[in-house]
């Protein structure tokens, strides 16, 4: 059984291009003795093809590294894609064997498409196939009409010409993408708020220095000592033990100052982190936010989330 590996993209129906041939494969780069290819549907499709391989754990970890960078690239410098990083399980198991489960949870083998099942989603997956033609005639592709016209080259491969090892999707990165996203499509708000999630989902929850829990430690044993209701006790209690950890702002602060090396010629990155916050507060308490309030810090976090999550998910 030979695997070849097929990530899919929606390019979007107004991103129609001309300067390409549909249908035709066009060689990308050579990784070892895999080649990478790609092509344009006239339905708006582009698929990239990589393989052939007899190793279907091998193509798996493969495609995992070259999804990783396309995902990256197209979040960072384009718009309008639809890119299959919405779930991470892309379906599910229909056998009736414990140990062939146990396999495919193990193994991540949801990639995996047989000529059984046939269906084709956008995204990371990798299909048994003999070779690219035989991928072509067993598994169709649907999607919709290009209606916009584009004659210039994609800029986007020259971008990608390798498969980076340095990286891979994973669970962990594609709950990131998800929320990146999610954000890409959401009112101003909404985005900072997924953003910000975003970032604290790759921080650590650290804690306070050992002279500021020293003092909360004080403040939690005077309230025990209190004469104040058990149910009064426990709301503060709460609160105290909570405040031992650092704030979200610091832990996002934190997180960026480890993992984002870039320096912006637009923007100062602790700067547009700090104006985020603010926001996310006003939004998460109900607070009133002015009409003519800037959300452009929204516009800049997207950047530094993708950079950090470059670093974050090296292998």
């Amino acid at each position: 059984m030979l695997y070849l590996v097929r990530i899919k993209i929606d390019w979007g129906e107004n991103n129609k291009n001309e300067y390409y041939k549909t249908n035709e494969w066009y060689e990308l780069f050579k990784h070892n003795d895999k080649v990478c290819k790609w092509k344009i549907d006239e339905k708006g499709m582009m698929e990239f093809a990589l393989g052939m391989y007899t190793d279907k754990i091998e193509a798996i970890n493969d495609g995992k590294m070259l999804y990783f960078n396309i995902l990256y690239d197209l979040h960072r410098n384009e718009h309008g894609f639809k890119l299959g990083d919405g779930e991470y399980v892309i379906q599910r198991w229909y056998g009736d064997c414990k140990e062939d489960f146990e396999k495919f949870i193990d193994n991540e083998e949801w990639f995996i498409i047989g000529k059984k099942h046939r269906f084709n989603p956008l995204g990371l997956a990798v299909f048994e196939a003999d070779n690219l033609e035989d991928y072509e005639k067993s598994y169709k592709s649907y999607g919709i009409k290009w209606t916009a016209i584009n004659n210039e080259p994609f800029k986007f491969f020259g971008r990608i010409q390798d498969l980076d090892e340095s990286y891979k999707y994973s669970e962990k990165s594609q709950e990131i993408f998800r929320l990146i996203s999610l954000s890409e499509k959401a009112d101003e708000k909404t985005s900072i708020l997924l953003l910000c999630q975003a970032l604290e989902t790759m921080g650590e929850n650290e804690k306070k220095s050992d002279e500021e829990i020293n003092e909360i430690n004080k403040c939690i044993e005077l309230i025990n000592k209190s004469g104040l209701a058990q149910d009064q006790k426990s709301s503060i209690l709460g609160m105290l033990q909570f405040g031992k950890n650092i704030s979200s702002r610091k832990k996002c602060l934190n997180l960026v100052e480890k993992y984002c090396f870039k320096e912006y010629k637009h923007f100062d990155k602790e700067k547009v982190i700090n104006e985020a916050y603010v926001l996310r507060s006003k939004i998460i308490h109900g607070e009133k936010i002015l009409e003519d309030t800037d959300y452009s810090c929204g516009y800049f976090l997207k950047f530094i989330v993708l950079d950090v999550l470059k670093e974050w998910a090296k292998i």
